[in-house]
């Protein structure tokens, strides 16, 4: 990759960036695609957010993606933001148009739609059950509901968040398609027997944690897909636990992989390389590889 004085810059903010994945898949994908741009990880505090926002308009950053504690802050900075994040309450992805404006996005609920839809998971009709109320929630389970999902409910242990995101969806899309319930074994071993669908969104089994299940000592049947956003590692304890089950499951490389797709859209006006950047992807996540 070569960078000069013409290279166009890319990159995250968040509070910590050091082990993000999104330079190397958008790099990759720069790369594939012959553009002079380079994608960085910035680490930034809360207070420094607002001047790293306006300093990377002013340097003329091409757009960012917005990771955690910064998606909900950001979007009172923005000229604009996109009806669909606005409803979900966070951005994760900015725009710097050539008019001078700033314009949040959020990819991440899209994301999840396009990992599932290819593996053949499909969303209208279905019961669903998401472990969490958190910003990544947030994302799926709006889109889920955009997608014609049958009945969500939320098991989370914050009784707050998890009410606050079932009164948003249920705004949005009706009472009767979102519910809520505390995040307990037995309810969750009810929840699991009732549902089609189950999506991790908390990061319990995320590297270094990786003995760790949020279904622990939940009876899994054959007949249900689990979904585990959690990418590092790519078979998580829960995904193991669930394909010994003869559960069918689907990894969270994909979800990050396609907002990512997104976001390139967002920022490129094009059809970005996904092969290219899920192949670089699980490349750096296979044992034994440097990541």
């Amino acid at each position: 990759m070569k960078i000069d004085n013409r290279t166009i810059l890319y990159g995250v903010f968040g509070g910590t960036v050091e082990h993000s994945l999104s330079p190397l898949i958008h790099n990759a994908s720069f790369e594939s695609l012959g553009f002079n741009c380079v994608y960085l990880g910035f680490g930034v505090p809360p207070e420094k957010l607002r001047q790293a926002l306006f300093g990377a308009q002013a340097l003329g950053f091409g757009g960012l993606s917005i990771t955690i504690p910064h998606k909900a802050a950001v979007m009172e900075m923005c000229d604009e933001v996109d009806p669909a994040a606005k409803m979900i309450g966070a951005v994760n992805t900015i725009e710097f148009t050539a008019d001078g404006k700033i314009i949040g996005y959020n990819t991440d609920g899209i994301g999840v739609a396009r990992a599932l839809k290819e593996c053949g998971v499909m969303i209208k009709g279905r019961k669903v059950m998401v472990l969490g109320a958190g910003g990544a929630a947030r994302g799926v389970v709006f889109q889920l509901a955009k997608e014609g999902a049958k009945k969500i409910t939320i098991l989370n242990r914050t009784i707050a968040r998890a009410e606050n995101l079932t009164a948003d969806v249920g705004r949005a899309f009706g009472n009767d398609i979102v519910e809520w319930a505390p995040f307990k074994p037995e309810v969750a071993q009810k929840n699991a027997q009732e549902s089609d669908l189950i999506i991790n969104t908390t990061s319990i089994g995320m590297y270094p944690d990786v003995d760790r299940n949020p279904l622990e000592g939940v009876t899994l049947s054959d007949d249900v897909t689990v979904f585990d956003i959690v990418y590092n590692p790519m078979r998580t304890k829960l995904l193991n636990e669930a394909e010994r089950a003869g559960a069918d499951t689907v990894t969270g490389d994909l979800m990050l992989v396609y907002q990512a797709v997104e976001q390139e859209r967002i920022w490129l006006g094009i059809e970005p390389p996904a092969g290219t950047m899920l192949d670089v992807m699980r490349n750096a996540l296979t044992p034994g590889n440097n990541t």
